[in-house]
């Protein structure tokens, strides 16, 4: 099937101007002036349009090869920015992720701090409420009361511990060794052993 192209137009135009041409020469050979005045105008006027033509045609395709590079160039441009903002993205959701990953740590770990204060706390409050009932019954019970009983118990035994005075007296440990070590200041008592293994005697 026959199909008109550009090129085959071209092709035709220039056939055209050069048959014109030829005819313009032979007429100035043969001497038709008139005729190769006319014909030279429209040889001419077609020559100069061919040219706006053909002008005209490489404009067009030098501006389609610049809208077709800048358009390369916007697309790559574009492509660019697209890649940029993903890495932003990426970027930023792999912060917030650590952050809160952090902040679940540090949550966990506040949990557990507080777990561990309360704890101390109430065991804190024990040994408070403890010394209270211990500092109580000292109150009730007087030195010279004490200094009687574990007298009374060496009589009984022949010797006596820190722990058994705490325990039969009713007083704390650092109350029974303090009671002990002035009894034997005092010469009421003897202390043997060192010590895990001290105890006392009657010194009277």
């Amino acid at each position: 099937m026959f199909r008109i192209t550009r090129r085959k137009l071209n092709i035709a135009f220039w056939g055209f101007f050069i048959l014109a041409g030829a005819t313009l020469i032979s007429g100035f050979i043969e001497g038709t002036i008139f005729l190769d005045l006319l014909l030279s105008a429209i040889v001419i006027a077609i020559g100069f349009h061919g040219l706006l033509e053909e002008f005209s045609a490489r404009e067009n395709r030098s501006a389609h090869r610049r809208i077709n590079e800048s358009i390369r160039q916007l697309t790559e441009w574009m492509d660019k920015i697209q890649a940029f903002a993903r890495a932003i993205k990426e970027k930023h959701e792999l912060r917030l992720h650590k952050l809160d990953t952090k902040r679940a740590q540090t949550e966990k770990k506040l949990d557990r701090k507080t777990k561990e204060l309360s704890k101390k706390m109430v065991d804190l409050e024990n040994k408070l409420n403890s010394l209270k009932k211990e500092l109580e019954i000292e109150k009730l019970v007087s030195t010279e009361e004490r200094y009687a009983k574990a007298i009374s118990i060496l009589k009984n035994k022949g010797v006596i511990t820190a722990s058994t005075y705490s325990r039969m007296i009713k007083v704390s440990r650092p109350v029974a060794n303090r009671d002990l070590s002035k009894m034997s200041k005092m010469s009421i008592v003897k202390k043997k052993g060192k010590g895990r293994s001290t105890y006392y005697i009657l010194a009277i």
